[in-house]
């Protein structure tokens, strides 16, 4: 076992003791761990400097790795070496300086409006409560462009169906008023009539 490998063992242990990390994360972590080990052939944690973690950035860019797993490797490498300097294993810390690279925002997929047309054309039984519930969902969210989460924190007192507007608990616990259409307040009243 290499000098690396017995920190990398001590750091999973504390990850796993005191931080009651998931074992899904920990055995990412250590995979991440082991592979800069191997680039490192077993050198001692003290050894590596600033120089070694770019050679190893630039080793990961050569096997076309994607942005968000070269972030998470020097994730796991920034966590690493903080413990070390904690435990006061090593005495500065090589990782700090690493930038991540920039990852890219995925845009929202939208429907179009004739998908969403034909979906709210589907034919329903109008005494089944769930299918119900499903389409008032669906107005409520294309009348007013409510997130999901949002809709499912909404509670039916903060409906005003004659002012027809609705108190909306969005990110932050910021409550905001949205107006909703004609269409998903009628759903939402039949929703209410024969939900259980």
């Amino acid at each position: 076992m290499s000098d690396f490998s017995r920190f990398i063992d001590r750091f999973i242990n504390y990850l796993m003791i005191e931080k009651n990390f998931s074992s899904h994360t920990l055995v990412a972590y250590r995979k991440d761990l082991l592979e800069f080990d191997r680039f490192c052939k077993g050198v001692h944690p003290q050894m590596v400097d600033y120089l070694t973690l770019r050679r190893f950035l630039m080793y990961l860019h050569s096997r076309n790795l994607t942005k968000r797993s070269i972030s998470r490797k020097i994730s796991t490498l920034r966590s690493f070496f903080k413990f070390l300097i904690k435990e006061n294993f090593i005495d500065k810390n090589p990782a700090l300086l690493l930038l991540t690279p920039k990852i890219d925002k995925k845009l929202p997929v939208f429907l179009s409006e004739e998908e969403v047309k034909r979906l709210l054309e589907i034919p329903l039984d109008l005494k089944n409560w769930r299918q119900i519930r499903d389409r008032a969902i669906m107005e409520l969210i294309y009348s007013t462009g409510m997130r999901a989460q949002e809709v499912v924190n909404l509670n039916y007192e903060d409906i005003d169906f004659i002012s027809e507007v609705i108190k909306v608990k969005g990110k932050g616990r910021k409550e905001r008023l949205v107006p909703v259409g004609r269409i998903a307040l009628e759903w939402l009243r039949k929703y209410k009539n024969l939900c259980p």
